[in-house]
Parts: C-alpha cells; sequence; structure tokens
C-alpha cells in the first residue's frame, strides 16, 4: 500500500473509519481533512450506530504531524491553516452523534495522541508507545493539548510534554489515554469488534446524550484548541523551530 487515503465501511451498525499514510500514518492536511470529512458524514448517518477508528499497518497507529509538510511552511497564514485542521478534526469528533472506538496498534506519536484523546474508549494492544514530540521540534503539543489535558489529567499532560521519550502501552492505560490494553496484536481485533458491538446494541439516541455529557465542556475546549493552533503556527515558522527542523532534516 503506498498511496494515503481514508475509507469508510458501515457494516452492522458499526461505522469504520480507516486511515492510511506511508509515511508512518502521519497527519498531513489531506489526511486531516478527509478524516474530519467522515467523522462528520457517519455523525449523521444513522446506519451507523458506532464509530470505530483505525489505521492501516502495523508499526506505528499514527506518527502524529507531518513534519514533512512542516519543513515546508514559511508563511503565518499557511501555518495557521494546517493546525486549524487539527482543530477541526478534533472538533469533528467531540461533537460528533456517536460513541467513537479507537483501535491502537503500534506507536503513536505527537498528534496522534491527540487523534486518540478525543475518541471516547481506546483499545490498545502492548506495543502501543506513545511520545508527545513537539516540545523536542520547537513547537509544543498547543493545538492539541486541551484534548490530552482533558483525557490524562494536568500531571500527566506535563510528564508526557516535558519527558519526550517514549511511554509504553502501560504507562498509557495507568494514566488514562487507553481504556483496556490486550497482550497479543491478534486479540486487539476482536476486543475492539466486541466493544464496538456492546455500544451498537444501545439506544442511538442516548449515546448522543451521553456524547454531550462525556464532552460538556466542549465549547470551551474548542476556544482553546483554536486559540493555541494559532500560536503553534507562530511557533512553527520561528527563526529557532526552522532551524531544529532543518537540523532534524540533515541527519
Amino acid at each position: 500500500m503506498k498511496t494515503e487515503k481514508v475509507e469508510i465501511v458501515i457494516k452492522d451498525g458499526i461505522g469504520e473509519i480507516t486511515f492510511f499514510n506511508p509515511k508512518g500514518n502521519s497527519l498531513n492536511s489531506n489526511i486531516l481533512s478527509e478524516l474530519t470529512i467522515a467523522f462528520n458524514s457517519l455523525s449523521k448517518n444513522d446506519d451507523a450506530k458506532v464509530i470505530v477508528l483505525k489505521s492501516f499497518g502495523a508499526s506505528a497507529f499514527c506518527g502524529g504531524a507531518a513534519i514533512n509538510e512542516m519543513r515546508e511552511i514559511n508563511e503565518l497564514s499557511i501555518a495557521e491553516k494546517y493546525f486549524l485542521n487539527f482543530s477541526k478534526l478534533l472538533k469533528s469528533m467531540i461533537l460528533n452523534n456517536k460513541i467513537i472506538v479507537c483501535k491502537v496498534q503500534g506507536k503513536v506519536v505527537g498528534g496522534g495522541i491527540g487523534l486518540v484523546s478525543a475518541c471516547d474508549f481506546v483499545v490498545a494492544d502492548s506495543s502501543a508507545s506513545v511520545k508527545l514530540s513537539e516540545f523536542a521540534i520547537g513547537i509544543g503539543p498547543f493545538a492539541i493539548s486541551p484534548v490530552v489535558e482533558k483525557r490524562l489529567g494536568n500531571t500527566a499532560f506535563k510528564a508526557l510534554t516535558l519527558d519526550y521519550d517514549w511511554h509504553n502501552a502501560e504507562w498509557a492505560l495507568g494514566k488514562g489515554l487507553y481504556d483496556k490494553v490486550v497482550e497479543r496484536t491478534s486479540e486487539l481485533e476482536m476486543v475492539v469488534a466486541e466493544q464496538a458491538l456492546k455500544i451498537s446494541v444501545g439506544n442511538i439516541e442516548t449515546a448522543a446524550e451521553l456524547k454531550k455529557i462525556f464532552w460538556s465542556d466542549s465549547q470551551k475546549i474548542i476556544e482553546q484548541m483554536n486559540e493555541r493552533s494559532k500560536l503553534s503556527a507562530r511557533l512553527l515558522i520561528s527563526e529557532q523551530t526552522q532551524q531544529r527542523l532543518a537540523k532534524i532534516f540533515s541527519r
């Protein structure tokens, strides 16, 4: 598989959204926009009673922000547009009418942690280590910080931001990023399917009302994401961050 894509499949009341980018399932502008469209579409589709978010491949669930795209950005307006795409995607998830179950296999980096945090129930395998790497390249995880902090709490968010080495799946489970961890990847698909089925047999209106409770602070979160996306944009085009990115690409 070489071409990036986002696919939607609805079967037996379960709407699956699967994304792929050959560059480690990273989130470039196109993937971000297509995922937003997919979530908004399934939110309005009564054939889908629950949404499952997946990615193709085994080594990485999501490589975070597309560093190759960020390297090419040198104008503030373009940088703002890129980071606001994260805000729009996360908004489409937290305001969604459907419960979102996330299947996590392999590593999760940067913006991928924001994606996981915006889901309502997360099942991961034991290889699903996490790394919040933005501070290391000079921009900080500002755009995704409201949903990550809501999911983890302030203390764990600070630890993940400042100690930007890898943290294993058990750490993520203990801090609340994951709801369930399975030992073997071969079990993951089955456990995710079972959880989605449990949710799909419920009243679709009840699920929508539960989402409102889960994300009762959604308006504040959305406002913070929009504001902090602009901060990320300003820092991205700063001299220090550009120098840091140039050094990364010269390796």
